[in-house]
């Protein structure tokens, strides 16, 4: 098993995160949803990506459809310049 980090969402850059995966790091983010702290876990095994809600597992063969899940389910800090 892969080490593990633990972090809150906006805690960091989509880069960051996947330099993590990229490194067989398995990330714990803490996401705030309607008031609720919940868990999201994100991993890699082999060439696929993993992201673990409570609803759904996200599956991605490419980095760039992880990069879109990260983004698009607000795992990663917001660039400066991007709109809320």
């Amino acid at each position: 098993m892969s080490d593990h980090v633990k972090v809150s969402s906006e805690e960091l850059t989509t880069e960051e995160l996947m330099d993590l995966l990229e490194n067989d790091r398995r990330v714990i983010v803490d996401v705030s949803v309607l008031g609720q702290s919940m868990e999201r876990v994100v991993r890699k095994s082999g060439d696929t990506y993993y992201c673990d809600t409570p609803m759904r597992l996200y599956i991605h063969e490419t980095p760039e459809g992880m990069r879109r899940c990260l983004e698009q389910n607000n795992l990663v800090k917001r660039p400066d310049n991007a709109p809320a």
